[in-house]
C-alpha cells in the first residue's frame, strides 16, 4: 500500500468473450509506471457481452484496492485513473453515479448489478476516480514498446483476460448475487441479467406454442 500512496495511480481493465464464455483481466500501476498488481478471472452470466465481462474487469480493480486496504489498515490516499476501451461502460458508470438511490428504471437496465456495484466501490474507496477511454489492441498496429502507457495497459488487461480461458474448462452461467444485489433473477438454471421481458415473455409462451 505504501508504493500506491506515493503517487497517482493508473488502473487498466479489460474483458473478453468467446460465448458463451467470458473473462476479465486488470492491471494496476504504480506513479512510477511499474506494474504492482495483476489478475484475471470469470465474468459469470448466462448471455455474455462486451459490456459485462469489461464491467467485471473494472468491477474487480476497485474492490482488489478496497481490499488491500482493508487488509492493511492503511487507507488508500493517491488518486486512481482507470482506462478502459469500452465507452458504453464509461457512460453506465457515470449515469449510476448519479442516482443516490436505486429506481426500477436503472435495475432494469442491462448488467445493472455490476454496474451498481462499481459506482459503490467507487465511492467506498474515498479517492478521486477518474475513468477514461482508450483505443483497445493498439499492440496490433504499432509495436507494444512504442506504446504510450495507458494504451501498453490495456493490453496487459486484454492479455490476462485471454490466458483465464485455460482455467475455465466450463461457462459460469450461475452467478451468485454481488453484495449490493439484494435479489438475482434465474431462470432454467441460468443467471438473467440482461432482456427481461424477452425471457420472461418466452419462458410464458414457448411451451404451451410446443404443444
Amino acid at each position: 500500500m505504501q508504493k500506491l500512496n506515493q503517487g497517482p495511480i493508473l488502473c487498466a481493465s479489460d474483458g473478453s468473450v468467446r460465448a458463451p464464455f467470458a473473462t476479465f483481466g486488470y492491471v494496476v500501476t504504480d506513479c512510477h509506471g511499474r506494474s504492482v498488481i495483476e489478475g484475471h478471472g470469470p465474468a459469470p452470466g448466462s448471455e455474455p457481452t462486451s459490456l459485462r465481462s469489461e464491467a467485471y474487469g473494472n468491477l474487480a480493480t476497485f474492490r482488489m484496492l478496497l481490499r488491500i486496504s482493508q487488509y492493511t489498515a492503511i487507507p488508500l490516499t493517491s488518486p486512481i485513473k482507470q482506462v478502459v476501451d469500452n465507452q458504453a461502460l464509461i457512460r453506465r458508470i457515470t449515469q449510476a453515479q448519479q442516482f443516490m438511490h436505486e429506481n426500477p428504471s436503472q435495475c432494469l437496465k442491462p448488467e445493472w448489478d455490476v454496474i451498481n456495484e462499481i459506482a459503490l466501490s467507487m465511492a467506498q474507496l474515498k479517492v478521486k476516480i477518474t475513468i477514461k477511454w482508450v483505443k483497445g489492441h493498439q499492440d496490433e498496429r504499432a509495436e507494444y514498446e512504442n506504446l504510450p502507457l495507458k494504451a501498453q495497459r490495456n493490453c496487459d488487461a486484454d492479455a490476462l483476460a485471454g490466458t483465464f480461458y485455460k482455467h475455465m474448462p466450463h461457462p459460469m452461467i450461475m452467478e451468485a448475487p454481488l453484495a449490493s444485489n439484494p435479489v438475482q433473477f434465474f431462470m432454467g438454471n441460468a443467471s438473467i441479467t440482461r432482456r427481461y421481458r424477452d425471457h420472461i415473455r418466452t419462458a410464458a409462451t414457448l411451451q404451451p406454442l410446443q404443444q
